[in-house]
Order: C-alpha cells, then structure tokens, then sequence
C-alpha cells in the first residue's frame, strides 16, 4: 500500500512558498498573534502539507500552509526545523501523469468535434438557428 503523506521534519529555510509576508489582502497580524500564542499547533490546525522539488535537492514546494511558513521564516531561525506532511513523490507523479492524458484526451476531442460546431445564423424569416456544419450552411444559401 501506498502511503501518501509521512511527518518529516524540515527547515524553514528550505520551505518554498508562493507567499510575501507584506503582501496585502491577508490578516498577517492575527497569524503572527496566533502563533506567537499557540505555537504552530498542528494537531488543532493541521500539518503544513509539501512535497519535494523535483528541480532542487533541498527545496520542498507547500501545497497547504504558505502563509504559517512565511510568518514562522520571518520571526525564527532559519535553521531552526518544523514538521511537515510530506507528499509522496509517486502521487505526485501519478498527479501529473494523470493530468497529462487529460490535457490529451481534450485535445483529442475537440479536434474531432470541429467540425460539428454550432453556429448560430439568421434564416429567411430573420430569427437565428442553429446549424451543425458551418460549411453545409454556407452552400445551402449559395446561389448558383
């Protein structure tokens, strides 16, 4: 069986995350008062979930949890380490695989639909209907 998350411990310096501390539109002061309070308190808030760079040895890109990290990045050590639920490598993969043969499979299907798009035109009487070959419509109406 597969195990999809394990406790790893990680240090703060190696957290990637798509956050700045002094971006607006986000309560940083409650988060900074809650931790300072709490501590990061992952069995009441959950764990700061992240997986592995496939780029960077060291570097673990957060999928949950950005702004808890950047708050704890700007106030500790960086040495200093936290745990983390750790991704596995292989569902992410599986993830990526999975998406990959969609984006396909989309593809697919509307290269083999285009010739089937709906297209709404006016008819003799002025009301628009809906034809399912644009190239049909135009030869009907043609004048020979």
């Amino acid at each position: 069986m597969i195990k999809f998350y394990k406790i790893h411990k990680v240090k703060l310096k190696h957290l990637s995350s798509k956050f700045d501390i002094d971006s607006k539109g986000y309560d940083w002061e409650k988060l900074k008062t809650s931790l300072k309070k709490e501590g990061l308190a992952s069995e009441k808030y959950g764990y700061i979930k992240g997986r592995k760079s496939f780029f960077h040895k060291d570097r673990y890109i957060l999928m949950d949890g950005n702004h808890r990290a950047e708050v704890l990045k700007s106030y500790n050590n960086e040495e200093d380490e936290i745990d983390i639920l750790l991704v596995s490598r292989k569902i992410m993969i599986f993830m990526y695989v999975i998406l990959f043969f969609a984006i396909i499979l989309h593809l697919i299907i509307r290269v083999l639909s285009l010739g089937k798009i709906m297209i709404l035109k006016p008819d003799n009487r002025g009301y628009r209907t809906r034809t399912q070959n644009p190239i049909e419509f135009k030869t009907k109406n043609k004048k020979i």
